[in-house]
């Protein structure tokens, strides 16, 4: 979905890059499922969202975390302007980074569909 917000924000000459540090976090067993079908697995559900708790057969939010610092580190923008598109658990990652946020703090953070965040980053 991002890929598809991406090509539709960009202009023409816009080169687009697409890095899997971004994706989405790893629900494993409860991809695509609603809370209310997680069932017995709600309690635990809500754990994973402590940082450093893992899904079944997926990622923890700390992974996430890990993966957005790594792509931050890594970026380089020479003209002074770069546009990110992402899901809203990286955009939380991102505003526990940049804004030196404890990341549990962002579980409650309001990230809409297609929101735009601005941020002037110093390297």
């Amino acid at each position: 979905m991002c890929i598809k917000l991406a090509l539709k924000v960009a202009k023409a000459d816009t080169v687009i890059i697409h890095d899997p540090r971004l994706k989405e976090l790893n629900f494993g067993k409860w991809e695509g499922k609603a809370l209310s079908e997680l069932k017995d697995d709600t309690r635990l559900f809500r754990e994973t969202y402590k940082v450093g708790k893992q899904c079944p057969r997926g990622e923890s939010y700390q992974d996430l975390i890990d993966r957005t610092k790594s792509f931050l580190s890594d970026l380089k923008c020479e003209n002074g302007t770069i546009g990110v598109v992402a899901c809203g658990g990286v955009i939380r990652a991102f505003m526990s980074l940049i804004e030196n946020r404890p990341p549990m703090e962002m579980f409650g953070a309001n990230v809409e569909f297609g929101q735009i965040f601005h941020y002037e980053l110093k390297n």
